[in-house]
């Protein structure tokens, strides 16, 4: 997904106006914690069943022990 689309959605879906010389990775940082906190159980806003079916692919608990080190 291009920069731009990954922004658009950030502001669209989560609300996060996303501006300045830092807006793309402020809309990464926006979409990785969505994903964090629906992992985890505290969805922010519901997402398309196709990005659900993709976020359950990711193997979170192989990332898990890497980051509690």
């Amino acid at each position: 997904m291009a920069k731009g689309m990954v922004r658009s959605v950030a502001v669209e879906r989560y609300g996060v106006e996303c501006e300045g010389p830092g807006r793309y990775d402020q809309a990464d940082a926006t979409i990785l914690a969505a994903m964090g906190l629906g992992w985890l159980g505290y969805s922010t806003v519901p997402v398309p069943d196709s990005h659900r079916r993709a976020l359950e692919s990711v193997r979170w608990t192989d990332l898990i022990p890497a980051a509690a080190n």
